[in-house]
């Protein structure tokens, strides 16, 4: 089975504003079952062009990089960051690649999104 437990998990809430309406956002992958090498995912950022921090009509879509991922406990987890418009509302996964043994594969019918939601902190009292 090739990928089956890739995850991508989208951390909206660790995100940071770089500037000019730019804004860093953080992604969890987690593959524990094959090495794949060369992974990378391609995003599309979904956003309202008329209500863009930036200005921007038009976002380019976000490719993230993974050199390993899989095989060895060690290697289950990774992370990447993007940068794009702080407005965007979500991603849309559009491409998904790696190579597996040295061989492309086509991912885009094995991943798993999950959307990550912190459990709140408090400070003092009930």
């Amino acid at each position: 089975m090739i990928a089956e437990f890739l995850t991508l998990v989208v951390v909206n809430t660790y995100s940071w504003m770089g500037g000019q309406g730019v804004c860093a956002y953080d992604f969890a992958l987690h593959e524990s079952d094959e090495e794949l090498t060369n992974l990378e995912l391609t995003l599309a950022p979904q956003f309202d062009p008329t209500a863009t921090a930036s200005g921007k009509r038009e976002l380019d879509e976000l490719v993230l990089k993974v050199d390993s991922i899989g095989g060895a406990r060690f290697n289950w987890g990774k992370t990447a960051s993007a940068d794009t418009d702080c407005n965007v509302e979500g991603f849309t996964v559009v491409d998904a690649r790696a190579l597996k043994n040295g061989k492309p594969v086509d991912l885009m019918s094995t991943i798993e999104i999950e959307t990550y939601k912190p459990t709140p902190i408090r400070v003092g009292g009930p």
